[in-house]
């Protein structure tokens, strides 16, 4: 029962165990206790080698003759001190039929229900048979004769012989393999029982995980998490410890007895979910259990990892918290390292060789996942539960999570690690300037591998199944990309919101990368090795390649990128610019417009120049509407509104926008802007109005505009800094006469355009919306309604000097031509026709041509709207020389050296020049002034100083006398003597012809006389006899009778009030 006390102990004995009593092993515990107190010191072992032989020799016979539960003393000596007393107990109720060697490995395999002294003296005992593997009587038994014939196994270092065993368990006999077996699953608790790893990373659980209890696996498990990150922590592990670790890591995942987390924690789950797995491997021999599997890097005649296949497939139906805990830990070590999935690489061994023969440890999951549709359906299997898992719960991508702690902190930190939705906001985050540059490279990495099935998508395959059953169901069932590709093909027809959200991520991603949208980059390789070679990818920046060689990619490639830049049009959230840049904006300018069918795009847009919008926000918004421009199918709203119309009015343009290949060059749109006078949907109207206005306001998104205007551009433009309110237009505008044929068309008819709505003249529209709304505030926009109006109104008083500003400048683009006045030109249409036909019209070179000829032959038009336009072109002329074409021009250098103290409008160069006619040089000139002076002394109508001088006496004396025919100049000039009439009005009277007025004056239509004979009742009674007789006979005197009688009485009878009325539309003298 001990070590005797004679013989090589003896002095040991003495000096060391004096007091110590002998029997029961005390003494041999002694002597073993005091060399370990001396090694943890790191002293000199104090008891002699021989003497120490002996007392293991005693020992190793104590763990062969075994424990006798029968025997009245139950253990023969004790292994360790106490361990009597502790597991008398628990031996009689759990062990008591083995036999006496295997009851100490009955209290082993049954240790989570001993009593707590019983467990910590059996875990006494397995430290020491972890020192020293010839105390595990079976283990030495079974492994005596391997051990002899392996080389580097006699050794003497504690648990050296155990260690050599386990690195050599795949050539060991079969009875060794499977006490080595057994002997692994109880030292999986605890470190500690592997004195060779503990050994090895001593240091390291002193650094990393030294506030960690040992036990229940814990400080493996701490290792492996650290010796897979790249901390300053971590930096300091030696390799042999890392390679320990990971070894053992390994080991432990291949079967799930040896994971003494899933082993202990998943008992019930397993019996309720893999109880057929189970049973199946627990019969297997160790030998065909691992087979030679990991032999040379070879996995194929095993059948290990059955179970924790089993729970990973059906983790989500695992109750026990623990056990998912345990699960997930497995998945982890299997993402990190694929070879710790026996079943993956089993079902892999021909695809890793074919595929991913060079791919680093931790890469070849991300290897497979991008050969996905090229795997075995075995290996593809593997690699879809894996990744499915994976992309749960960021914490389940090991390599991503670490390489992304930081970023994590900065920009996701509300969001807890768990779950997808910490990695959805680093997808999100990742396009940011300031992201950290390995998370943005990792994430690239891991989404470029696992969009190649959308098993891999974690939202999508949580959120659209129901959406790929109604639209994508074979593609579902085939796996691979076909289903991701299909539901983007139907992303607009997708209705579940959760499937909507993944999807939107998805694509987005696309179009930020062209690898991460595989349809795309499958149908377009060819071209972007040949077009964007050396373009990086993301961005956007290769899809922006394409499309700058649209013309030339072929035609599956140019198919694939007008999807994705449709869907970016259809949905703000796809485009990955307009997200990362215009985020703030969209909250500030269109917070509660639907980011879907185009609407908030359009919103942005109509908010592109407003100077909060920042630079990057604008310049995407420009790029959407470039695109947009050139292709009908990429406005939402256009089609939406405007299919049916164009299939009528531009059938030809139509078929080829249909294509959808990015060919049509914005044809189909061109024409439509063409033939707006056709159509009459009111919504179709106002989608491509939008259209319009951006044309108008930036010619280069013109898409032919752009093209045929670029030489002209550079050439006269060239330091224009566009605003998009249309500077460069304009500009190419002023030098009209030079332009080539095709852009000086182009720009004529943008011009034309732009006058139709003041919404198109972005400065004139934000300059003049107080005066529009004062002065013309029932006037519709469109037609040139309001633009008139306000020119109508620009030198009145009460107008914004900016906005004046900005009308002197329209006017004088409507002087040049007829085209620039679009109510004069239809109005007029008929008449200028029949002008031209009479050839009356003479030089079509001469500036504003057609719009002279309308104004010099007005006797002869006779369409009244005509008429009409025409009096206010004249009313124009008459308060401004700026309005009549060419007239500037012309009379510049004679306004400077004769009037260049005058202001120049209101009439008052026209005053100076006139009063000046004779020292006038330039005869074209000259003659203008002569030509406008002639028009001002035959109509009060148009005469502006009449107009402004004479408001209150017509309001007065001629308030309901038509104007036209010098009927209305007539009228004044019959009262102009009368005392009340002011000195303006007589001054400005007397420059016009007012005495031929007097005797040409008309007769009275019947209307008339009927209103000026219900006025005047009292002296019709009187005279009416007459007057009625004398009509028979003198029917002309009669007329300028009556027209005189009655205005030269209506003072007598006092049927008017002579006021002071200040004119509401007429100034008050202003210069300018």
């Amino acid at each position: 029962t001990d070590i005797p006390v004679d013989g090589p102990c003896r002095a040991a004995l003495e000096s060391l165990c004096a007091t110590v009593p002998p029997g029961d092993g005390r003494l041999a515990r002694c002597l073993r206790q005091a060399d370990r107190a001396a090694k943890a010191r790191k002293e000199a072992l104090p008891v002699p080698q021989a003497c120490r032989g002996q007392v293991m020799e005693f020992f190793v016979k104590l763990a062969h003759s075994g424990i006798n539960p029968f025997s009245s003393s139950l253990v023969r000596a004790e292994p360790v001190e106490g361990f009597r007393a502790a597991c008398m107990e628990d031996i009689l109720t759990m062990c008591r039929s083995r036999p006496d060697v295997l009851v100490m490995g009955c209290l082993k395999a049954k240790k989570s229900q001993l009593s707590s002294d019983c467990k910590e003296k059996v875990f006494a005992v397995q430290i020491n048979q972890a020192q020293n593997y010839s105390l595990d009587a079976p283990l030495f038994i079974a492994c005596k004769a391997d051990i002899t014939g392996l080389k580097g196994c006699q050794t003497s270092v504690p648990g050296g012989r155990l260690a050599c065993l386990k690195g050599h368990r795949t050539s060991v006999s079969d009875g060794c393999k499977q006490e080595l077996f057994r002997r692994e699953q109880q030292d999986s608790e605890d470190i500690r029982l592997n004195q060779d790893v503990l050994s090895t990373c001593k240091a390291e659980i002193q650094t990393s995980c030294k506030y960690l209890e040992f036990g229940e696996a814990r400080m493996l498990k701490c290792l492996w998490d650290a010796s897979t990150k790249r901390t300053t922590l971590t930096a300091s592990f030696s390799q042999r410890c890392r390679e320990k670790v990971y070894n053992l890591t390994m080991h432990s995942v291949s079967d799930y007895r040896l994971d003494f987390r899933v082993r202990t924690r998943c008992d019930k789950d397993i019996d309720e979910l893999c109880g057929k797995e189970k049973e199946a491997v627990d019969r297997l021999s160790i030998a065909d259990l691992f087979g030679n599997d990991g032999q040379q890097g070879f996995f194929s005649e095993g059948q290990s990892g059955q179970v924790l296949r089993c729970l990973k497939s059906n983790y989500l139906k695992v109750k026990k918290m623990m056990c998912r805990e345990a699960v997930m830990q497995v998945i982890r070590i299997q993402a990190a390292h694929a070879a710790a999935d026996p079943v993956l690489m089993r079902s892999c061994n021909w695809d890793l060789s074919t595929h991913c023969q060079g791919s680093k440890p931790g890469e070849v999951h991300s290897c497979l996942r991008k050969k996905m549709n090229e795997l075995s359906l075995e290996c593809r299997e593997e690699e879809l539960l894996q990744g499915a898992l994976e992309a749960s719960d960021i914490t389940l991508k090991p390599r991503l999570f670490y390489a992304c702690k930081h970023a994590m902190g900065q920009f996701c930190q509300d969001i807890s690690p768990g779950g997808a939705k910490m990695y959805q906001c680093l997808q999100d985050n990742r396009v940011k300037s300031d992201f950290p540059s390995g998370c943005k490279q990792a994430i690239l990495n891991d989404l470029e591998a696992s969009n190649n099935d959308w098993r891999l998508k974690f939202g999508i395959s949580e959120h659209c199944k129901p959406e790929m059953e109604r639209m994508c169901k074979h593609p579902m069932n085939q796996g691979g990309g076909q289903a991701l590709a299909c539901l983007k093909k139907h992303y607009l027809n997708v209705t579940v919101e959760g499937c909507k959200q993944a999807l939107t991520r998805y694509v987005r991603q696309g179009t930020e990368n062209i690898k991460l949208a595989p349809a795309v980059f499958d149908q377009c390789q060819v071209d972007v090795e040949r077009y964007c070679q050396d373009v990086q990818p993301g961005s956007g920046r290769v899809h922006d390649c394409l499309y700058k060689h649209k013309r030339n990619i072929s035609e599956e490639c140019a198919k694939a990128e007008f999807h994705n830049e449709m869907l970016q049009m259809h949905d703000f959230g796809v485009s990955s610019g307009l997200v990362r840049y215009c985020k703030a904006s969209r909250k500030k300018f269109c917070p509660d417009v639907s980011t879907q069918g185009g609407q908030l795009l359009a919103c942005m847009q109509d908010h592109i120049n407003d100077e909060a919008m920042p630079t990057d926000c604008k310049h995407e918004l420009r790029k959407h509407m470039e695109r947009q421009q050139a292709d009908f199918f990429l406005n939402p709203l256009v089609k939406k509104f405007c299919n049916e119309t164009a299939r009528k009015i531009c059938p030809g343009e139509l078929k080829k926008a249909a294509k959808k290949d990015l060919t049509s060059h914005g044809d189909l749109l061109t024409c439509m802007m063409k033939k707006r006078a056709l159509i009459n949907n009111t919504d179709c109207k106002n989608a491509l109005f939008k259209k319009e206005q951006q044309r108008v306001s930036d010619i280069r998104l013109a898409p032919a505009t752009s093209d045929l205007c670029r030489s002209d551009t550079v050439k006269f433009c060239g330091s224009i800094q566009s605003r998009g309110q249309g500077e460069t237009r304009m500009c190419l505008a002023a030098h009209m006469k030079s332009l080539t044929d095709g852009c000086r068309e182009k720009i004529m008819d943008y011009t034309e355009m732009a006058s139709e709505d003041v919404r198109f003249k972005a400065k004139l529209y934000n300059l003049c919306k107080a005066a529009s709304k004062r002065h013309c505030p029932d006037i519709k926009v469109g037609g040139g309604r309001m633009i008139n109006c306000l020119l109508d109104h620009m030198h009145n008083t009460e107008m914004d000097p900016h906005c004046r500003d900005e009308l002197v400048e329209e006017q004088t683009w409507r002087s040049k031509n007829i085209r620039f006045n679009p109510i004069l030109k239809t109005s007029c249409k008929s008449d200028i026709m029949k002008l031209l036909g009479e050839q009356k019209c003479g030089n079509p070179s001469v500036e504003g041509w057609k719009i002279n000829c309308l104004t010099k032959h007005r006797s002869e038009l006779t369409a009244p709207a005509c008429k009409t336009a025409v009096t206010g072109i004249l009313k124009r002329q008459s308060a401004d020389y700026r309005a009549v074409p060419g007239m500037e021009r012309s009379c510049k250098k004679d306004v400077e050296r004769l009037c260049n103290t005058t202001g120049l409008g209101r009439g008052k160069i026209h005053a100076c020049l006139r009063e000046q006619e004779q020292k006038i040089t330039d005869p074209v000139c000259k003659k203008m002034v002569n030509r406008t002076h002639e028009v001002d002394k035959q109509s009060a109508t148009i005469n502006y100083n009449v107009r402004k001088n004479c408001y209150n006496e017509r309001q007065a004396f001629c308030k309901d006398v038509p104007s036209g025919d010098m009927v209305l100049l007539g009228c004044l000039a019959a009262n102009m003597n009368e005392t009340q009439f002011s000195k303006g009005c007589r001054e400005s009277l007397a420059k016009t012809n007012f005495k031929k007025a007097l005797v040409k004056a008309p007769t009275l239509s019947v209307a008339h006389l009927k209103h000026l004979l219900r006025e005047n009742r009292g002296i019709v009674e009187k005279y009416g006899p007459i007057l009625l007789g004398g009509t028979v006979a003198f029917v002309i005197l009669c007329g300028f009778v009556i027209s005189y009688f009655v205005i030269k009485r209506k003072q007598l009878f006092n049927f008017t009030i002579y006021g002071s009325v200040a004119p509401r539309d007429e100034p008050e003298d202003l210069e300018h």
